[in-house]
């Protein structure tokens, strides 16, 4: 049992820091869409567990997405990116 633990321990590490670095090598554009890619990813895997368990998409689901993707995309582009140019800034159409 311990070994799984180890495995399951160095697994989650190795894909944190592969996750940060893709982070880091990605442009100002791509920085969200990468950041928030293991969120959909999870997501995407529990509809199609959901799915195959009861025989349809449950509503649920969807509103999970939206909730979970919605809130990575808000967290990253309001304290993580904020200080780069262009992500984290709202245009408000006035010009100085």
């Amino acid at each position: 049992m311990d070994f799984i633990k180890t495995v399951l321990f160095s697994l989650s590490v190795l894909g944190c820091a592969l996750w940060v670095g893709a982070i880091i090598q990605a442009k100002n554009d791509e920085k969200l869409e990468v950041a928030c890619k293991p969120v959909g990813f999870a997501i995407s895997k529990i509809q199609v567990v959901a799915t195959g368990l009861i025989g349809y998409t449950p509503q649920w689901t969807y509103s999970a997405r939206r909730v979970l993707e919605g809130g990575c995309y808000y967290f990253f582009s309001t304290f993580l990116f904020a200080d780069e140019k262009g992500i984290g800034q709202i245009n408000t159409g006035v010009h100085k």
